[in-house]
Parts: C-alpha cells; sequence; structure tokens
C-alpha cells in the first residue's frame, strides 16, 4: 500500500475547541457571525465525513501542541516504514 498522501485530523471536544478557537483567534472569517459557536457547530457536522476518512486521528483534548506535533510525526514515520517494508 502506498502512502501518497497523509489525511490528519485532530479531535478536540466542541466545548473545548470554540473556547481555543473563538477566544485566541479572531482572524477566523467562517466565525465572524452572530453566534459563532452554533456555526461551528454547523461547519463540524458538515465536515463529518471529511474528517472520518483521516488515516491518523489524534485527540489533542489534553495534549500541548508539541505533544501533537510529536504524536503526528510518530504515526507518520510507522506508516512510511510499513510502506517501504514491503520493498
Amino acid at each position: 500500500m502506498a502512502l501518497s498522501v497523509a489525511k490528519f485530523g485532530s479531535w478536540r471536544p466542541l466545548s473545548q475547541l470554540a473556547t481555543v478557537t473563538l477566544e485566541n483567534d479572531r482572524g477566523r472569517p467562517l466565525m465572524q457571525v452572530e453566534n459563532p459557536r452554533s456555526q461551528m457547530a454547523k461547519l463540524l457536522r458538515e465536515r463529518e465525513d471529511i474528517y472520518e476518512k483521516a488515516d491518523i486521528t489524534i485527540d489533542t483534548e489534553v495534549l500541548s501542541v508539541d505533544e501533537v506535533v510529536e504524536k503526528l510525526i510518530d504515526e507518520m514515520a510507522k506508516r512510511t516504514f510499513e510502506t517501504h517494508s514491503d520493498l
């Protein structure tokens, strides 16, 4: 199996995602609406099928950015090794 494109999903509960996103990032055009939390829930529902197709999913609820990056690198390395071990 060749891994040509890696798809990555990062999962957080809506409550945490909304807090982190809406309090720390005012530059998101899709969130410039009357009820940004409701908009975020709508976008998550619309994108759910896409997110479910991720090859790698990491629960980021209790991880720092560095820990998420480390887990992602580890998962990518595993897939690279599995792909090249077939040669």
